[in-house]
């Protein structure tokens, strides 16, 4: 039951926030898992099947995160890296410590 959240109590809202990367894990040669940090003791508060806008690299991509709110102090996603992906490169390539900008707007996920 942690890790149920009704729409609209996700971290992010429709204004821009930076969340550092703090961990990154190679899952194949063209895939990557991120997490990103949040505010100790805090979950994504994200619903299933919700995306987060991410802006990187010039460019705004809907990203799914794979990770349940039973995760606190942060979020994971799932990136393909693309070989012509400006922000699936970047977001592969950030270092430890950098931030991407997020955002999540109610359209984004279903009732």
């Amino acid at each position: 039951v942690a890790a149920l959240a009704p729409p609209g109590q996700c971290a992010f809202d429709e204004t821009w926030a930076s969340a550092p990367l703090v961990a990154r894990r190679a899952v194949s040669a063209d895939a990557v898992l991120l997490r990103f940090g949040l505010e100790d003791g805090r979950s994504l508060g994200l619903a299933t099947c919700a995306c987060l806008l991410v802006k990187g690299a010039g460019v705004v991509r809907p990203y799914t995160p794979v990770s349940t709110n039973a995760l606190v102090g942060g979020f994971e996603l799932l990136v393909k890296v693309y070989p012509d992906g400006a922000l699936s490169r970047h977001l592969s390539e950030m270092a430890l410590g950098d931030t991407v900008e997020f955002s999540h707007i109610p359209k984004t996920s279903r009732p």
